[in-house]
This record gives C-alpha cells, sequence and structure tokens, in this order.
C-alpha cells in the first residue's frame, strides 16, 4: 500500500492543486491501477487517503467514489460529514474580513430566530459587529455585492424568489456551528 500511495503522490498533487481535471485524473487513476502490481479498488483507496493532504480529502470524494463506488467508499473514507464542515471551513478562512463579518451577521440573525432576514436587518447587524472589532463598515450597496459574492460560494440563499432586490430575504446554506468554530469572532 505504501509504495502505491507513493507512486499515486504526484498525481494527487497535480488533481489536488488543479493541473489536470477530474476525468483525466480518474483516466490516470485507472492507467495506474492496470499497470501497478497487488493495486485494487483497497490499496487504491487507502493510497489516495493516506498520500493526499487532508485539505484535498473533500475535493477526491468525488472522483474516487465515481470509480470504486459510493459503499466501498465509505468503508474508507473519514467521516464525510467533516470532510464538509472542513471543506466549508477552508472557504470561510479565505474569506475578506467584511464578508466575515457579513457571514457573522446573519449568523447571528439566525441563531435568534431571525431567519431569512433581508439585508437592511443585516446591515444593522454587520455594522454593530464592526463597531465591536473596532473596524469601519462598508457601505449598504457594498453589503449587497458581499451577500451576492455569499450566495456564488454557495454559503448564503436567497429564500424567497421576490423580483425587487430591495425585497430579498437570505439565509445561511450551511450551519451556524460551523460559521461560529471557523470564524470565532467575539461578537
Amino acid at each position: 500500500m505504501t509504495d502505491i500511495g507513493y507512486g499515486l503522490s504526484k498525481l494527487i498533487e497535480k488533481y489536488c492543486n488543479d493541473k489536470i481535471g477530474k476525468e483525466r485524473f480518474k483516466h490516470k487513476l485507472q492507467k495506474f491501477e492496470r499497470n501497478t502490481e497487488g493495486a485494487n479498488w483497497w490499496t487504491m483507496c487507502t493510497g489516495i487517503w493516506s498520500e493526499a493532504d487532508s485539505s484535498c480529502h473533500f475535493k477526491l470524494i468525488e472522483p474516487v467514489a465515481e470509480l470504486y463506488g459510493d459503499e466501498d467508499i465509505e468503508r474508507i473514507l473519514p467521516n464525510k460529514e467533516e470532510l464538509e464542515e472542513g471543506e466549508i471551513k477552508n472557504k470561510l478562512s479565505q474569506l475578506p474580513i467584511h464578508s466575515k463579518f457579513i457571514l457573522q451577521a446573519i449568523t447571528n440573525l439566525e441563531k435568534n430566530g431571525v431567519a431569512p432576514t433581508e439585508h437592511y436587518k443585516i446591515y444593522e447587524k454587520y455594522t454593530n459587529i464592526c463597531d465591536k472589532q473596532d473596524t469601519d463598515s462598508v457601505t449598504i450597496q457594498v453589503l449587497q455585492e458581499r451577500i451576492f459574492q455569499l450566495r456564488q460560494k454557495g454559503l448564503v440563499v436567497v429564500v424567497n424568489s421576490d423580483d425587487e432586490l430591495r425585497d430579498l430575504k437570505y439565509e445561511l446554506d450551511i450551519r451556524a456551528k460551523v460559521v461560529d468554530e471557523a470564524l470565532d469572532l467575539d461578537v
């Protein structure tokens, strides 16, 4: 297994760093398995998980499951929910500070039973967070742009489908607990 994992390390690194796409990665895994003595689904999967950096485990689930099947993968994989949370926390850590504050404002509102909520309520909570953090706040227009960016990242969703932008209501598309743990803001 160690030899198989070692043999896969460069391929895994290329895929995790977006140097090759998913289909090419799967093709190369199949070729490696055919050409490597002792390689089978078990040795391939355990080799992949042992060689891959933990930050890439979530990304590897889909192509490996497509090759070897979900049931078999679940016997080897670490807890899938933990991997998803890790991926979300990684996304959150890369956000600009004001996007983090906006996300924390939505989280706080949800924890207080105010969800879904309009952007002006989010803005009010957001400015309170900025004050506590001794940081200047952005304008309400910039806040709306940041909420749109958070929607694109799959962190926030629009709950209603009103046509007018000012009437949209938002809520988290992830668990509030994960946001709190990842952002660790004292607000």
